[in-house]
């Protein structure tokens, strides 16, 4: 074969040899119907292709529409030192339920990835968290795990969203166990929350969140247009004292300044779960999130390693990428 290439390489028209990489790459013939068509050889055919990408005849390059996608992953994984990144396209107006479904799919995906690794498992609160127990399939295990609630969550309305409730049920679809934050994650007062984060049953629970192996939240964007507000949780009184102390996103049961660093406020005194040094201390955080809104949050939780795996879309991904 060698010595054929080294005979033939020169001896071949520019002509024969892109009408041989027509035939093969365009017409998409087999090198034995090229070699047919050219009357030569197929080994032949194939020393002709070698020649013809070496002298420039053909170019590769790849065009699909996820090429994007994939680069978007690559980069931030790469840029953050992140454990995995996965990126949901929005082309084609797609509407916001099928985003956010799309990415609790792949945190789904992620979990069972995990799943023989870990023995708790971590979940927080909210609309992106919620959808990704609802992509959750459900499973036969031999080894339950732990599912543990990482904020409070007793006594509010639109449970559906809170730690309880969806470690309820991501409970029920992993045949594990899991356990109650037998607290408020809003207290009536800074004295019940702190008299509750004294007591054994709170500071168990704490404990709990803050040691689990894996855990799965999301980020908030502007305080007055977050999930606080959007239930009625938070008073606009208490959203301009957040806003005055420089809060311009939340994260589990903290409120955070641009820096990423925590803000006390007497309505943040008063919120009952884990922290952001909390989080840092967790071997695997993955945090969900989609929309503009959320893009800036997203990179300040990622700027203090707050997060070890990424699932958002690709408004968030090329906003913090072009920054």
């Amino acid at each position: 074969m060698s010595n054929l290439k080294s005979a033939k390489r020169n001896t071949w028209s520019r002509e024969t040899l892109l009408r041989a990489v027509v035939l093969y790459y365009e017409k998409k013939m087999t090198q034995e119907e090229v070699s047919n068509e050219l009357g030569v050889s197929r080994p032949q055919v194939s020393v002709m292709l070698s020649q013809a990408r070496e002298d420039g005849l053909v170019h590769f390059s790849v065009k699909d529409i996820n090429k994007e996608i994939i680069e978007y992953e690559i980069a931030l994984k790469e840029k953050y030192k992140l454990n995995k990144v996965r990126v949901v396209s929005t082309r084609f107006d797609r509407t916001k339920e099928a985003i956010k479904s799309q990415i609790g799919e792949l945190a789904a995906n992620y979990l069972k990835e995990q799943f023989s690794k870990v023995n708790s498992i971590g979940i927080g609160w909210g609309s992106s968290s919620s959808y990704f127990v609802n992509e959750v399939d459900y499973m036969r295990v031999d080894n339950p795990k732990k599912i543990v609630p990482l904020v409070g969550g007793l006594s509010l309305l639109n449970d559906r969203i809170h730690s309880n409730y969806l470690a309820s049920s991501l409970a029920t679809k992993l045949d594990s166990e899991y356990s109650i934050f037998y607290a408020p994650v809003i207290a009536e007062s800074e004295e019940e929350a702190s008299n509750l984060c004294e007591s054994r049953m709170v500071r168990s629970a704490l404990e709990a969140a803050q040691n689990v192996d894996i855990a799965f939240i999301g980020v908030g964007g502007a305080v007055s247009q977050s999930t606080w507000k959007k239930f009625n949780y938070i008073k606009d009184s208490e959203i301009e004292e957040l806003e005055n102390a420089g809060a311009v996103g939340d994260v589990v049961s903290d409120f955070f300044d641009e820096n990423g660093n925590t803000v006390t406020t007497s309505f943040s005194k008063r919120l009952i779960g884990i922290s952001i040094e909390d989080l840092q201390n967790i071997k695997d955080v993955v945090l969900m999130a989609d929309g503009i809104e959320k893009a800036n949050n997203t990179k300040l939780m990622l700027e203090k390693k707050v997060v070890n795996t990424l699932i958002v879309d690709d408004v968030i991904a090329r906003n913090i990428l072009s920054k």
